[in-house]
């Protein structure tokens, strides 16, 4: 577990290049940085990390990782195209947000 402010934000430059990369994990990838701006700052509203709990909010009844073999096969179609319609809406605010936390704390 990340507790060290250093460990945050090593883990959070870590993860956004990830998301640079790849879609693969997105949901789990950005409550992780939610959690993580909101350790480095106590509050991450109004801060880089702001964008990650709008996301998280909005995604919040979509399956992660961990529960996905127990959804139907129609269900993970739509809620696939659902993810992927909110890394579209949200693209450009993500990549503000990338560009920030690597200025700021890689």
């Amino acid at each position: 577990m990340v507790t060290d402010i250093r460990e945050c934000r090593d883990r959070a430059c870590v993860l956004v290049r990830e998301l640079q990369n790849t879609d693969e994990r997105f949901l789990e990838k950005v409550i992780e940085l939610w959690s993580l701006g909101n350790k480095i700052y106590t509050e991450a509203w109004n801060t880089e990390f702001h964008i990650f709990g709008v996301v998280s909010s909005d995604t919040e009844h979509l399956p992660l990782q961990n529960v996905r073999d127990k959804c139907s096969d129609r269900y993970l179609v739509i809620a696939d195209a659902e993810i992927r319609e909110k890394i579209a809406h949200y693209a450009k605010d993500l990549e503000e947000s990338y560009r920030d936390i690597l200025e700021l704390h890689g």
